[in-house]
């Protein structure tokens, strides 16, 4: 729930939970008067002594400009309050004021150098991010057709392929996809990394994208969240494009606790010093969150309907050409 969604009568009495940033603060005896930002907009916010528990208290008299909480508590209707309306809070979680390249692979889709958009956004999960992830790659279809079907027309793309790029996208699980690639012959053990050559055989045939989330533990990065009800997989994705050109989208959630990054970075058997950099992004806490990372010409290469990655690059770079 966004703060914009509560501000307004049909909202008092109820019981909410927002999620945001600490915009002001100010404490008086029994009270911690707190302003709460989001994206939306701003309310007031007040924690009590005895109301809450004298943990979460504390915690609110410990909170900084900036810091991220997320807060439960009753809507009230209050002219003083900077947008007329404030939270009185039954409980709070704040989430920090405590310390807290390329293979060298020659297939159709590798390239020595690539372009790569990044996208990460606070309060997402797993399935909120892919719901994201459909939207962009709903629009960026969309607009292409809109914008540039002389050119598809040129390169003898089939229109009606991407006219058919809409929800949903198929979601299916890890196994799922791996019974789905032993349904067409590919012999698969139950825990592999799928290659350009597996994805390709799975996406034929497939007239939308697939995603493919909750990858087994030891097939991706520490840095994913490990998944609460079951920690043998981790609360990741990939988004592989159909008609044969797999993997364009990777993301999921990310560990967003100091502490578990270091455990997840040591059962990796990896040494924490050699990320100190990348630890220290929690070394005064964060929020939980997800990211996706998108390959540009990978994407490229799919809508354009290309043979090759390289051709969707003007100068393209791999292993035995460098320059131009």
């Amino acid at each position: 729930m966004q703060i914009s969604d509560i501000l307004n009568d049909e909202a008092v009495g109820k019981s909410v939970t927002i999620k945001g940033w600490v915009y002001r603060w100010r404490e008086s005896g029994r009270l911690v008067f707190i302003i709460i930002r989001d994206s939306t907009n701003i309310i007031q916010a007040i924690a009590e002594k005895g109301v809450i528990s004298d943990e979460e208290f504390i915690n609110a008299k410990k909170l900084t400009i900036e810091s991220s909480l997320e807060i439960t508590g009753d809507i009230v209707k209050e002219p003083k309050a900077v947008t007329g309306y404030e939270i009185h809070i039954s409980s709070l979680k704040v989430y920090n004021f405590a310390e807290k390249f390329p293979e060298k692979s020659r297939t159709r889709r590798h390239l020595t150098e690539f372009s790569h958009l990044e996208g990460e956004a606070a309060w997402i999960g797993n399935q909120e991010m892919m719901n994201i992830e459909e939207e962009l790659i709903i629009h960026i279809v969309q607009d292409l057709i809109s914008r540039n079907k002389e050119d598809l027309v040129i390169l003898k793309r089939d229109l009606q392929k991407l006219k058919n790029i809409d929800k949903p996208f198929y979601r299916y699980r890890y196994e799922k996809i791996i019974e789905i690639g032993r349904s067409k012959g590919i012999d698969l053990p139950d825990i592999v990394d799928l290659g350009e050559k597996e994805e390709r055989e799975i996406t034929e045939g497939f007239d939308k994208p697939i995603f493919v989330y909750n990858y087994p533990t030891s097939l991706k990065p520490f840095y994913h969240r490990l998944d609460p009800e079951d920690s043998s997989h981790v609360l990741c994705h990939d988004l592989l494009a159909p008609e044969g050109y797999g993997e364009v989208i990777g993301g999921g959630e990310r560990i967003w606790s100091k502490e578990e990054l270091i455990s997840r970075i040591k059962s990796d058997g990896l040494n924490p010093d050699d990320y100190e950099w990348y630890i220290d992004l929690r070394k005064y806490g964060s929020v939980p969150h997800s990211g996706f990372g998108l390959g540009i010409d990978r994407l490229v290469t799919w809508l354009a309907g290309l043979d090759h990655i390289k051709n969707a690059v003007p100068f393209p770079r791999t292993i035995r050409r460098l320059k131009p």
